[in-house]
């Protein structure tokens, strides 16, 4: 199982970072939804560009993906602890 405290750890120890700890936050909040990434930085309270960096290291590490213009939690976000 993959650890939220990992996951989002300092970034000089591998993690993505509280920052972006809050985007994910608002991204399982978009639910079936998803969200568009402007919608995304609204909610989180970030510049568009910054979501699109955390965005990049979550899809990386499975928890988001991208359909069209709209940004998913994946079923691997729902077993973070």
């Amino acid at each position: 199982m993959v650890e939220a405290g990992d996951l989002f750890a300092p970034a000089a120890s591998g993690g993505l970072g509280r920052s972006a700890a809050r985007t994910f936050a608002q991204l399982k909040e978009g639910g079936a939804a998803g969200l568009a990434l402007d919608e995304l930085a609204a909610r989180a309270g970030f510049q568009p560009n910054t979501v699109g960096k955390h965005l990049s290291g979550l899809a990386e590490r499975g928890v988001a993906e991208r359909r069209g213009d709209r940004w998913y939690a994946t079923e691997r976000a729902a077993a973070l602890a």
